[in-house]
């Protein structure tokens, strides 16, 4: 049986209003207040935004609609030890609250790539920023691709006009209205997330026999663990894994991401800021937990049924669309809510993602070209009208990207571009982390480190990928199924199916007796793969931070050390205070801050230039140097 789609005329409507609603916030920020005619407000909302919605948005920017298709799969295959991630997600907080935060909130940098010129140079500079240029480019397409499959799985669409109209959107929106559309309408998408989940579960729930019946079936199918303490790092998820490596993934979207930085920067102060970041703690509780049980209740349902053996869908990627569609076929408009749920995930990734590009190229390239070429600082109005441009350009190329994985029609693609996101998230915290906590380190150790923990993350992916790595999910049946098609002959007794190689179709159907089947990712034998590419991908980022840090210590010790005359606030303050070798000449009692900013707080500080007194009116240099008066 092929799993068609069965959206009614009210899951059409309620679909339609989720995406109608996203661009009438961005028409309403376009034409209300000052109309996104500066950069301040087109990129950082003028500092006015709210706690509340920009903690929403920033984990909205994150819970892309892989997350929302992709994660309850997961603990369907492999059981709850993923959901422990969360506590990462809590340990973890202090370190961009009190460490990062604060760095860049005292230099006031708009793109967090300018840390790299005030701590190294502009090389390092560029490098990073072309780094994250390229990584988002690629997330932003997945990130779209995903929910367009399961639309037009479940509706019929041509795969190309859902992904050309839910780009268009987001692109539309983030272009006119700016940060402030987008926390708005991030918020707004992450109230449509939970609806849709909560939808499904508690129908679900309802449909097996409650939440207690959905726990003992779980727990007879061995999908509630949490507490898996094996070392091994080839393990796929363990405590430790989820944890101290998930810990590495969580601190290169919350410390060093654009998209998490403008959203800190947005907020009127510091303070703000960092209870902005905590209070994204208990939100993400509520997306683990929430599509943890999802996963659950689509085990109680199919668990003797498993609708990926069966044929009755072709991937794992539909098994989230073909369970909403069937436990929600009775409520009207409740399917269009939670595919309008995989859209919204969809659409505050690819939107933050474009506004985060927008500042990174026009501070990092835009802005530094200009002056080379016109010898003058390029004015507010333009670098406003510059910033809208490059929003529709990353938009119209998202778009593109998609269709082209479309096109290839490659699982392969897919994994390849996920892959790239988390192999080079890992190297960028790592460049950050050296220049912040190591004192000692210079350009030449950070240029050499990154391209090390760069190499090191694409050998170990892209090894582990392409030796095609044995995945074993948890045991699953077919003993309730009545039919199954295929054109081949089948061992029903010893029936194996892999996870991502869903190819058998049959033409006939036949009786399936009682039979519990362990389906493999792949054929052959862990053993087989080389060590270094079974190791779990959740490990990932802590082996970047090692090898970026080792080669960054040895290389910069080789070239005689870090002695550049170097701003104090670059650093975290203890790393300095505690930093018995290699201290670099320290501009002593500075702020380097952009050009144009004044500390209000600090009225005994004097605004000098640095060939000269500084007019806030007429900037001579692109930076302020703040020295205190005595």
């Amino acid at each position: 049986m092929e799993f068609t789609g069965r959206f009614a005329i009210a899951d059409y409507i309620v679909f339609g209003a989720s995406l109608a609603v996203s661009t009438a916030i961005g028409i309403y920020y376009a034409c209300s207040g000052g109309k996104q005619k500066t950069t301040k407000e087109f990129l950082f909302g003028n500092k006015t935004m709210g706690i509340i919605p920009t903690a929403l948005s920033l984990v909205a920017t994150f819970l892309s609609a892989i997350s929302i298709l992709g994660w309850p799969v997961e603990i369907y295959n492999f059981g709850t030890q993923f959901a422990t991630w969360f506590f990462a997600a809590f340990i973890s907080m202090p370190v961009p609250a009190y460490i990062f935060i604060p760095i860049f909130d005292k230099l006031q940098v708009t793109s967090v790539y300018e840390y790299l010129e005030l701590r190294f140079n502009n090389s390092v500079r560029l490098f990073g920023a072309i780094t994250f240029i390229i990584q988002i480019n690629l997330y932003m397409a997945v990130a779209l691709f995903a929910p367009s499959v399961a639309l037009s799985q479940v509706t019929g669409i041509p795969l190309w006009i859902a992904i050309v109209a839910s780009g268009s959107v987001c692109t539309f929106y983030t272009s006119i209205g700016g940060l402030k559309a987008v926390v708005w309408t991030d918020s707004l998408q992450m109230i449509i997330i939970f609806g849709g989940l909560i939808a499904v579960i508690v129908r679900g729930t309802l449909d097996v026999g409650g939440m207690a019946e959905v726990g003992r079936i779980a727990r007879e199918g061995d999908r509630l663990e949490f507490f898996n303490i094996n070392p091994d790092p080839t393990v796929r998820t363990t405590l430790w894994s989820m944890i101290i490596g998930g810990a590495f993934i969580i601190l290169s979207s919350t410390c060093t991401n654009q998209a998490s930085v403008q959203r800190y920067l947005s907020m009127k102060n510091l303070k703000s800021a960092q209870r902005c970041l905590w209070l994204t703690v208990p939100v993400w509780a509520i997306n683990f937990l929430l599509v943890t049980l999802i996963g659950l209740t689509a085990y109680a349902r199919y668990h003797d049924c498993d609708p990926l053996l069966a044929n009755y869908i072709n991937s794992h990627d539909q098994l989230v669309p073909y369970f909403v569609q069937d436990t929600l076929r009775f409520m009207p408009g409740a399917s269009g809510l939670f595919i309008a749920s995989c859209f919204s995930g969809a659409l505050s990734t690819v939107s933050s993602g474009v506004n985060a590009l927008a500042a990174v190229v026009l501070i990092d390239a835009v802005k530094p070209v200009y002056k080379a070429i016109r010898k003058k600082e390029l004015s507010d109005s333009k670098s406003t009208a510059a910033s809208k441009l490059l929003a529709v350009g990353f938009g119209v190329l998202a778009i593109c990207l998609s269709l082209l994985i479309a096109s290839i029609g490659s699982t392969t693609i897919v994994a390849i571009s996920l892959t790239f996101y988390g192999m080079v998230g890992g190297p960028l915290f790592a460049l950050f982390t050296i220049g912040i906590m190591l004192p000692m380190i210079n350009s030449w150790g950070a240029i050499s480190g990154l391209l090390a923990s760069l190499g090191v993350s694409f050998w170990l992916g892209f090894g582990a990928l392409f030796a095609g790595k044995p995945q074993t999910p948890l045991k699953k049946s077919i003993v309730a199924c009545l039919t199954v098609n295929s054109t081949t002959e089948v061992d029903v007794a010893n029936t194996s199916r892999s996870l991502y190689d869903e190819t058998a179709s049959m033409s006939s159907s036949i009786f399936l007796p009682s039979t519990e089947t362990t389906p493999l990712s792949n054929q052959g034998d862990v053993n087989d793969v080389w060590y270094p590419y079974r190791i779990s991908f959740m490990w990932y980022g802590l082996i970047a931070l090692v090898v970026c840090t080792v080669v960054a210590l040895v290389i910069s010790y080789i070239t005689g050390g870090n002695k550049k005359v170097t701003n104090r606030d670059v650093f975290w303050p203890l790393a300095l205070k505690y930093c018995v070798y290699g201290t670099p000449p320290i501009e002593e009692m500075t702020t380097t801050l952009s050009a144009g900013k004044e500390d209000k707080e600090n009225p005994s500080l004097i605004k000098t230039g640095l060939d000269g007194p500084y007019n806030i009116a007429e900037p001579k240099e692109p930076y302020i140097i703040y020295t205190t008066s005595l």
